[in-house]
């Protein structure tokens, strides 16, 4: 009896414990993990409910959110950001000369 009771008492506390409680969350984080995880998510119900209970709009934080989304997937492939404006064109710098016939990339060139 006393087993019994234990192990039903531990799995209401485990079950507790995983039970999602947003309120503590502040609103840009709330509406961040709203858009940034999946619909499936398991607590996708819950962020929600607190959205809705707390009358947000989270488009307001819509730009936002994009703007560290993308920094997020810059870093993750490995590039930096680029904050010029200008780009600087400078010609292909090539191995070996053309001469007349087929070059090395199968081009016919055309002689004078």
């Amino acid at each position: 009896m006393f087993l019994k009771s234990s192990i039903t008492a531990l799995s209401l506390v485990v079950l507790a414990g995983c039970a999602s409680n947003q309120t503590a969350t502040t609103d840009y984080k709330l509406c961040y993990k709203l858009a940034t995880t999946p619909s499936y998510n398991l607590n996708g119900d819950a962020r929600r409910a607190e959205v809705k209970s707390r009358g947000l709009d989270c488009r307001v934080y819509s730009d936002r959110i994009d703007k560290e989304e993308r920094e997020l997937k810059l870093e993750a492939a490995g590039a930096t950001q680029i904050n010029n404006r200008t780009t600087i064109y400078q010609p292909i710098k090539r191995e070996e000369q053309d001469i007349c016939g087929i070059n090395k990339y199968g081009v016919y060139i055309y002689c004078n």
